[in-house]
């Protein structure tokens, strides 16, 4: 009858169940009220788009990156995992869970990234390997990386790192003169010109 319905409505509705007839009940799946992350908003479809996402990325990775290449093993079965775990749980939590790597939205944004990415290392190729590739890597073993500071280079002390900006309108412990001004600044200006020309020779 009407009550036995309405106290049914309840009990179901208390233990997160829906009915689904003949006395069966399902649980129903969790969807969350936020992520806790600003500007990631809760996706309620989540299921659909990893599914998907994970399908566009199959397709797109074996027709753009050739066979053994190992960008292309790595992100085949890292995303063949993530849609048999979908397809075969519709808990967020638990999916969450068993994935480790993060929740279900940064999973999403993660695969959306992917499917650009995948279009950018089919452009630049980096498993193709030629001579000017070799050369580099061989001065790099020879030489040392770029970034490396030469043998004869020593760390400054703390008396060379105490600097104090000079104040050239009002300074009471120090007044320079205009000659000493004219030289701060033009190594200044020096110093500038050559970052400069670094930055362009990038």
């Amino acid at each position: 009858n009407y009550q036995a319905m309405i106290r049914l409505s309840k009990v179901l509705k208390n233990n997160n169940l829906k009915y689904i007839g003949y006395d069966k009940f399902m649980k129903k799946p969790q969807i969350k009220r936020t992520t806790g992350l600003v500007g990631v908003p809760v996706q309620s479809k989540w299921r659909r788009m990893m599914i998907e996402l994970s399908e566009d990325i199959l397709k797109k990775v074996g027709e753009k990156i050739p066979e053994g290449v190992f960008y292309r093993t790595a992100v085949e079965q890292n995303f063949k995992f993530i849609k048999v775990v979908v397809e075969n749980e519709r808990d967020v939590e638990k999916v969450e869970a068993i994935l480790n790597r993060g929740q279900v939205e940064q999973i999403i944004m993660m695969a959306e990234d992917e499917l650009q990415l995948i279009d950018r290392m089919a452009d630049w190729k980096p498993w193709i390997v030629d001579e000017t590739d070799i050369h580099i890597e061989k001065d790099h073993l020879s030489n040392g990386l770029d970034y490396q500071f030469p043998t004869s280079f020593s760390p400054p002390t703390n008396d060379d790192l105490a600097y104090e900006k000079p104040n050239y309108v009002n300074n009471a412990s120090r007044r320079y003169t205009k000659q000493e001004i004219d030289e701060i600044e033009a190594a200044m200006k020096e110093l500038a010109e050559i970052k400069s020309k670094k930055k362009a020779a990038l």
